[in-house]
């Protein structure tokens, strides 16, 4: 049967007229279709395939022999088929609201994408096809030396001018600079540094919003300081992740290698960290506690760590592939997931592992609304419902 015959049967299924005979004939072409060529199914035709799917599965459990081994291989290909169907959901949506619904395989993951500005003044987008900037005190350029083409930040000399300068990463994107004295600095997607062209005086400080991880350039007589949403971080030469997103209440600073020590709040509270410990800081008090550290900076190593609440990894992935995430109400978004995958993989991919960890969420993506240029790497405003 090709795919028109299966879209016919299709209507003909949605009008009652289907036979039992040619609703057996459908649920066996549907399988064999790849996932982004299904034609969209009611909420009635999957709970339909469900059904047929777990009536099917225990009739191939009740015909295997008892053994252990063989009841084991009879669980692994039941839960393989729950996962098709139910994955055949993250693409199939049927509209009940305006919007344009498009499939989760269409949305691409981020990357390098990045603006370079003066502070208050003029700015120009970096290319996406460089990963790093470097500023040595007098001139900036791509870490390959490349020159920044398009620079009208003044001048690219700064032998005479200390600019205030700020580098900002859109959702769905991410970049690396090398400031002056050498330390390097990987910006998470919607973050924004703001740094000096060089450094002068008797400390080294700089302001992140977002995400950003640190790998700081030992200068015993000059330390380096870190100002996040309400907190302030002194460092010699150490390795630290900070994340400090505008739209969470909490700011979390993870250290690696070194030492670090913060202040927050108008009481001036301070804490000290010794690597795998994190300080969280909320509403001008401070804690901190053990943590394994690799699923916290996994992000500037290229994946996913998701080891944590279903709202938190949402987060992230919603930064990442520059979508909204709404939860409807039956999903609790307080669940604890574990799992790890690339961040180079369509969104897809990403609910496919989630859908395979909590079979029972559903997800639906839509193109909502246009934007106005420079706010998001997509020209469309794309949400992702999660359902049950």
């Amino acid at each position: 049967m090709d795919k028109d015959q299966a879209s016919a049967l299709l209507d003909k299924y949605r009008r009652g007229e289907c036979t039992p005979e040619e609703e057996r004939m459908l649920f066996d072409a549907f399988n064999r279709v790849s996932l982004p060529d299904r034609a969209p199914l009611s909420a009635k035709a999957y709970e339909h395939w469900e059904a047929v799917g777990l009536e099917s599965i225990h009739r191939k459990i009740a015909r295997k022999e008892r053994r252990i081994l063989h009841q084991w291989r009879s669980l692994v290909a039941a839960a393989a088929l729950l996962a098709v169907l139910s994955v055949a959901y993250l693409f199939l949506s049927t509209p009940t609201d305006t919007g344009k619904y498009i499939k989760a395989s269409d949305v691409l993951p981020g990357g390098n994408r990045a603006t370079l500005s003066v502070v208050g003044g003029p700015s120009l987008q970096l290319d996406s096809n460089q990963t790093n900037i470097v500023i040595d005190g007098q001139h900036i350029a791509y870490a390959d030396n490349t020159p920044i083409e398009g620079l009208s930040l003044g001048k690219d000399n700064f032998d005479d001018d200390l600019l205030l300068l700020a580098l900002t990463t859109p959702k769905g994107g991410t970049y690396q600079i090398t400031l002056s004295d050498g330390t390097q600095v990987w910006l998470n997607a919607a973050s924004t540094l703001q740094y000096p062209s060089r450094f002068d005086g008797k400390e080294r400080r700089v302001e992140i919003s977002g995400e950003a991880f640190f790998s700081v350039a030992k200068d015993p007589k000059r330390p380096f300081r870190v100002i996040s949403n309400g907190q302030e971080i002194e460092v010699l030469g150490t390795e630290f992740n900070v994340s400090a997103y505008p739209d969470e209440d909490v700011t979390k600073t993870t250290l690696l290698t070194g030492s670090v020590r913060l202040c927050v709040g108008t009481t001036g509270t301070n804490i000290s960290l010794i690597p795998g410990e994190q300080a969280v800081s909320k509403a001008g008090s401070i804690t901190k506690q053990e943590v394994d550290t690799g699923p916290i900076v996994a992000w500037k190593e290229g994946y996913f760590k998701l080891n944590g609440s279903l709202q938190s990894i949402m987060a992230q992935i919603g930064r990442w592939y520059d979508v909204e995430v709404v939860f409807e109400r039956n999903v609790d978004a307080s669940m604890e997931l574990v799992g790890e995958i690339s961040r180079d993989v369509k969104l897809s991919d990403i609910l496919r592992m989630i859908n395979e960890i909590d079979g029972g969420l559903k997800f639906s993506v839509k193109e909502i609304s246009g934007r106005r240029g420079g706010e998001s790497v997509n020209q469309q405003k794309r949400r992702l419902t999660i359902m049950r």
